[in-house]
């Protein structure tokens, strides 16, 4: 009967315990929300933080955290509150989405093209053409390059660096003559670009 007892007692505390940890996280939560409104960036991330430590796996704290790193462009803490999203919700498309982006714009092209195949597994119909056709050319995975480039210059047809990256995408795999249209369009989209019609020249 003791033992059943202290059972109940330690069962009540943790609930308890649980309980007010939940609150002070909600609290810190939607203090960090109003300072964010307000653009008082290093208060928000102090009170995020706070919230956080009342419950590190409440998505909604780490979404915000990751959201207002996005907006004050700090790209480290970004990428960390994404990848701890993706942790605790592997399944979520939404941080996958936002990690191909950021690894693609910090260079990381290996990680960027990883993620961006996993969102497109998810989101068959909203595929990535751009990161992944950029991130091949970064990796010198030319023919997968070009193959991706290709849809992603319909979504953007007016995008003299996409034709351009076709263009020198042909060329590292010595198919000057493929590559010629390419820089073309390229120069006729971007007419102060030298590099265009210098290339195209030496070509």
């Amino acid at each position: 009967m003791k033992h059943l007892t202290c059972l109940i007692i330690s069962f009540v505390s943790f609930v308890t315990s649980f309980a007010q940890s939940s609150d002070s996280a909600s609290f810190y939560l939607q203090k960090g929300l109003h300072l964010k409104e307000e653009r008082k960036w290093q208060q928000a991330r102090i009170s995020f933080e706070k919230a956080a430590r009342f419950d590190a796996t409440n998505i909604a704290i780490i979404s915000a955290m990751a959201e207002m790193a996005m907006e004050t462009n700090n790209t480290y803490q970004a990428i960390e509150a994404y990848l701890k999203w993706y942790q605790l919700q592997p399944q979520d498309a939404d941080p996958i989405r936002e990690l191909a982006k950021l690894y693609f714009y910090a260079g990381r092209y290996q990680d960027a093209l990883s993620f961006a195949q996993r969102w497109e597994t998810m989101q068959p119909s909203k595929p990535l053409h751009y990161i992944v056709g950029m991130s091949n050319y970064h990796l010198e995975h030319y023919p997968n390059a070009i193959h991706r480039l290709l849809h992603a210059v319909e979504a953007e047809p007016v995008n003299a660096y996409l034709f351009y990256t076709i263009g020198r995408s042909y060329i590292e795999l010595e198919r000057y003559e493929k590559a010629i249209p390419y820089y073309l369009k390229a120069a006729d989209i971007d007419t102060s670009n030298a590099r265009y019609m210098y290339e195209l020249a030496l070509i």
